[in-house]
């Protein structure tokens, strides 16, 4: 199977669809999951089964960018020749994800958990979020106590728009757009 770069440009968006719909193995699931989610495609392999979320503007919550395309971007390596995020970034992204667009951590909690114990991993997500919300964030993890993470959500929402008030209106735009898609998404 030739190689598929997940990690594309917004502009590049068109490229990924021509992907999709030139190749067997891949189709659209027809999931919109967020604004900086916008696709979700399936990869069927010999022997396996590869659901790709496609992070086209990095991770996001309520169309803001948190993690941008050039964290991820910068910090991948190639496996199975599908770029990758280093262990560290890993943890970052998905801690990210879970906390600010899912509102939850089913997926993740086992994984986050173990990876909290490791010191560069605690260094990156105390650099993103500062040295006394990431230590407490670590804590939480470790201890496997994420409703008590996710109290801070929306504290942490508000202070992240006060410091970029031009995303303000960004955000009530992708809340009119997820609240008129939700009927349609199967989560």
């Amino acid at each position: 199977m030739e190689e598929i770069d997940i990690l594309v440009k917004e502009k590049d968006l068109s490229k990924v669809r021509d992907i999709i719909n030139s190749r067997k193995e891949c189709k659209d699931t027809g999931r919109i999951i967020d604004l900086t989610h916008p696709l979700l495609v399936e990869v069927k392999l010999e022997d396996e089964k590869l659901l790709l979320d496609f992070q086209i503007k990095g991770i996001g919550f309520i169309g803001v960018l948190v993690l941008k395309e050039d964290i991820l971007i910068n910090r991948t390596h190639r496996k199975n020749n599908l770029p990758v995020l280093t262990d560290h970034y890993d943890f970052l992204a998905l801690f990210t994800h879970s906390f600010l667009f899912h509102g939850d951590f089913r997926k993740y909690k086992k994984e986050l958990s173990e990876k909290a114990h490791f010191k560069k991993n605690q260094e990156v997500l105390k650099q993103f979020y500062g040295e006394e919300l990431g230590s407490k964030f670590i804590n939480f993890c470790k201890e496997k106590k994420f409703d008590e993470i996710l109290k801070f959500r929306n504290y942490y929402r508000f202070r992240y728009l006060l410091r970029r008030l031009t995303k303000v209106a960004d955000v009530l735009i992708s809340i009119l757009y997820q609240n008129l898609t939700k009927s349609k998404r199967p989560y």
